[in-house]
């Protein structure tokens, strides 16, 4: 018993730092991007990646990964020029990283509240929407000292959708592969029960057609 738990703790740090390997990753070539598809793109994946390390290690471990992953990434692109058509944008890194972090903040408690009431890829594509609102919110914010409040509202649009978008077909997905496992697994029991049904009637058979 004891040698199985301890099996099953290291498969499961293993996958953590899987995880935390492809978190810092996401986090690193979020500020690489230069459309707000590919960043919406890699956000989704980021948010549900946070949301895994969630599950795996806890609420706080998946905190404080996340904000060693911000900052191993600041470090590396802060002085890294960013430039939207064309116009060289300061303070953008900073300010995705702290919108990521509290995107994250609010979007692990949020899925962490859903967990308990929702199935997982419910819970995981509710969470995901608050963290695209509140990473739009929050980049809206500093994107009205740089642009016109038309094209920020015009931004703020176009990456809460995309995000929306992607996060519908990953959890869709998600969806797909529960639905499915969990039709499998029945199925599974349900031929298991006939073929137990079926050995406990054959040697029944068997044992009175020896008494008579």
């Amino acid at each position: 018993m004891v040698h199985k738990s301890l099996h099953n703790r290291k498969y499961t740090n293993l996958y953590a730092i899987g995880l935390s390997i492809f978190l810092f990753m996401l986090t690193l070539c979020l500020n690489l991007c230069k459309t707000i598809v590919c960043c919406s793109l890699l956000f989704t994946f980021l948010a549900f990646t946070i949301n895994g390390i969630t599950i795996v290690q806890g609420s706080k471990k998946a905190f404080s990964i996340t904000l060693l992953c911000i900052g191993i990434s600041f470090t590396l692109l802060y002085s890294k020029p960013y430039c939207i058509h064309g116009k060289p944008i300061d303070g953008i890194v900073l300010a995705s990283y702290l919108s990521l972090w509290l995107a994250s903040l609010v979007g692990v408690k949020a899925f962490l509240k859903l967990r308990p009431y929702y199935s997982f890829p419910v819970s995981n594509g509710i969470s995901l929407g608050i963290y695209a609102l509140v990473d739009g919110l929050a980049m809206s914010v500093f994107f009205t000292a740089k642009f016109p409040i038309s094209r920020v509202l015009l931004i703020a649009y176009k990456e809460i959708q995309y995000k929306s978008i992607f996060s519908f077909f990953l959890c869709f997905t998600l969806f797909m592969i529960w639905y499915y496992k969990t039709f499998l697994e029945r199925r599974f029991l349900m031929l298991s029960g006939f073929i137990r049904k079926a050995f406990f009637l054959k040697k029944a058979h068997k044992l009175i057609k020896g008494l008579l």
